[in-house]
């Protein structure tokens, strides 16, 4: 299967992604390679092959939970350098976030390293 440039940009467009021609292209070989890659496993013969989930035969050990003392809320809490009711406080990164046509609000210091598209214009019928 052959993916095109145009597959690529609505992928990205869709993830408010941006990329020069450069990476684009990089990413439409890439892609390309991975899902001749995925059509060639398609042809192998699995038929007799039993189902795995690791290469090794490997076994997850598990222990018996047990009620142990843990330290307490203030103890958690003393080194917090910001607190409020008996929680931890941290500064507000993502707003906006949901159903609605206005753009996502970033904490300046994410912002800086996302590039961020504004949402689409919606067709007039």
């Amino acid at each position: 299967m052959k993916i095109s440039k145009k597959n690529v940009l609505n992928t990205a467009e869709l993830a408010r992604l941006e990329f020069d021609e450069e990476t684009l292209s990089k990413f439409v070989r890439q892609l390309g390679d991975i899902l001749v890659h995925i059509e060639d496993l398609a042809e192998l013969d699995t038929e007799n092959i039993e189902p795995t989930s690791h290469v090794l035969d490997l076994s997850t050990p598990f222990r018996k939970d047990e009620v142990i003392q843990s330290i307490t809320r203030e103890e958690a809490l003393r080194n917090a350098s910001s607190q409020e009711n008996g929680f931890f406080t941290v500064p507000k990164i993502i707003i906006n976030l949901g159903p609605t046509d206005d753009p996502i609000s970033v904490h300046p210091i994410i912002q800086s390293e996302l590039t961020v598209l504004p949402p689409k214009a919606k067709k007039q019928d």
